[in-house]
């Protein structure tokens, strides 16, 4: 972690806080991130059949 400026031990505690959620949000970005990414290429996929089929 980078220096805490928060200050006395209430600062210390929202310091921790705030890093557990900036880590669970990078979590659940990343997971966000993929899933649209595998909704692009299924979409790609089902668009390539339907030209290939008309």
């Amino acid at each position: 972690m980078i220096k805490n400026y928060l200050k006395g031990i209430a600062g210390n505690s929202i310091n921790a806080n705030l890093a557990a959620v900036d880590f669970n949000f990078k979590g659940l970005l990343r997971k966000i991130k993929e899933e649209v990414l595998w909704l692009n290429i299924s979409l790609e996929i089902i668009i390539r059949q339907n030209n290939y089929l008309q």
